[in-house]
């Protein structure tokens, strides 16, 4: 998986800091001394940290509902959350773009609202997976939980009891 970053990453940086086509230091310390490239760089990771913040707050709740709570519609819930890993990236992108654009329920164009819901879209399936499944295992079952009621938890087994409740 790595290598599969690493090695086109790799191939970005050296090509652009070719000059007649070999390798050149001063081009590479004239794009790391730039103010433009550290002003990308920064919005990246800034954008990125956000859209992360976004995905967790919206995905670690659903995933702890999902997880812990049967209910109707659950499984169209999970579904949905999935779509945009089925749909190619051009769909969900025209489909943003509809509904964010400037004939949409809201125009968000050239505003960072708009790459970060687009990242959450994408995001929340593997939020709700990963998480999901964390809390469905540290979730007790009914026989569990009967126990749990039936010692009244007293203060000698309290750790026994809530560590079907609290995550690992």
């Amino acid at each position: 998986m790595a290598l599969a970053v690493v090695v086109p990453l790799a191939a970005v940086l050296l090509r652009a800091v070719m000059v007649d086509g070999e390798p050149s230091t001063e081009a590479l310390v004239r794009m790391l001394g730039s103010a433009r490239t550290w002003r990308i760089v920064g919005l990246t990771v800034a954008q990125a940290a956000m859209s992360a913040l976004a995905a967790a707050m919206v995905g670690i709740p659903l995933a702890t509902v999902l997880a812990r709570y049967e209910f109707r519609g659950r499984a169209l819930v999970r579904s949905l959350a999935s779509v945009p890993f089925v749909l190619p990236s051009v769909v969900i992108a025209a489909a943003f773009s509809s509904l964010l654009g400037p004939s949409g329920v809201v125009d968000l164009r050239g505003t960072w609202w708009a790459v970060i819901a687009a990242h959450v879209c994408f995001n929340l399936a593997v939020v709700l997976r990963l998480v999901g499944a964390a809390v469905a295992e540290s979730t007790p079952t009914s026989r569990q939980r009967r126990a749990c009621r039936a010692r009244r938890c007293s203060m000698s087994n309290v750790g026994s009891c809530c560590r079907w409740w609290l995550p690992r």
